[in-house]
């Protein structure tokens, strides 16, 4: 294949990287809004463990770094811009755990499922085809 078209192939569809940071901030806002850190208190309260709203914002800004730096590099590296799909698939399935070990909803469950599990599925099958 000449440069050119390893160049094209490389930047082919690599605007969807740059969605899932976007789609993880507003999740990150929709959780804030619903009052993810109370309702995960009351989930690790009998386990002895704490969150406070201080933790919850420093691992989201390290996961939304990680899917920054993950798009930015793009699909020259692909095991590194995968990796961030593949962990937001894990958000939902921790969403749906939490909600049934509560019997009540976690905030953040409607877009964990519905939002997170098709763009991570469609970011994948996008890196297939490299």
């Amino acid at each position: 294949m000449s440069s050119t078209g390893d160049a094209h192939l490389s930047a082919a569809h690599e605007y969807i990287l740059w969605i899932l940071p976007f789609a993880f901030a507003l999740h990150v806002v929709e959780e804030r809004v619903l009052g993810f850190v109370p309702w995960a208190q009351r989930l690790l309260q009998p386990l002895g463990l704490r969150m406070e709203w201080s933790d919850f914002f420093m691992a989201n800004a390290a996961v939304l770094v990680w899917g920054i730096c993950a798009a930015a590099v793009g699909w020259r590296q692909p095991g590194f811009s995968l990796s961030f799909p593949v962990m937001m698939l894990w958000n939902p399935v921790f969403h749906v755990a939490a909600s049934l070990v509560r019997m009540e909803l976690s905030p953040g469950v409607f877009m964990g499922v519905l939002v997170y599990v098709p763009l991570s599925l469609w970011t994948l099958y996008g890196g297939m085809s490299l």
